[in-house]
């Protein structure tokens, strides 16, 4: 009887499984990356078009200043378009999302539900960041002094 001798080969089966899902996890880390570059161009842009819209209106601002607004309703005058914006995006961009993830959702045999939380939380920060922008322009112009903005020449 001839006895043949097998040696014994060591298979690591966490690195065949991250091997053969490599793609999957580079989409994942890149899917992770686009959301914080958005949103830091989003407030790059808000931040941009508060500041022109506060610089457009100081003289506004001023006289309502002058006549006895508040900081809040200032800041809601500031606020609202944007806020309105992100409302009008947020309408607009839900149902094509939910439509989209659906169909990606399709080609797995294991779906996770789509919950509401994952809809509305991109609403809450987007308005979030909005209000933070408007408000850092509304503070900067709050300490603007009615007067020096009222004298300037155009």
């Amino acid at each position: 009887m001839l006895s043949v001798k097998i040696s014994f080969t060591y298979i690591d089966m966490h690195r065949v499984f991250m091997d053969r899902n490599a793609k999957v996890f580079s989409l994942s880390r890149l899917l992770t990356f686009y959301p914080l570059i958005g949103l830091l161009l989003t407030a790059f842009g808000l931040f941009g078009i508060a500041w022109y819209a506060t610089r457009q209106r100081i003289r506004e601002i001023s006289v309502r200043k002058v006549h006895g607004a508040t900081s809040r309703q200032i800041l809601w005058l500031l606020a609202k378009p944007f806020c309105l914006y992100a409302l009008v995006a947020y309408i607009v961009a839900m149902p094509v999302t939910w439509g989209l993830m659906q169909n990606w959702l399709q080609q797995f045999a294991y779906r996770a539900a789509l919950a509401p939380g994952l809809f509305v939380w991109p609403f809450v920060v987007v308005v979030g960041v909005a209000l933070i922008t408007v408000c850092l322009q509304a503070a900067l112009l709050g300490r603007v002094n009615p007067a020096e903005t009222l004298t300037m020449d155009n």
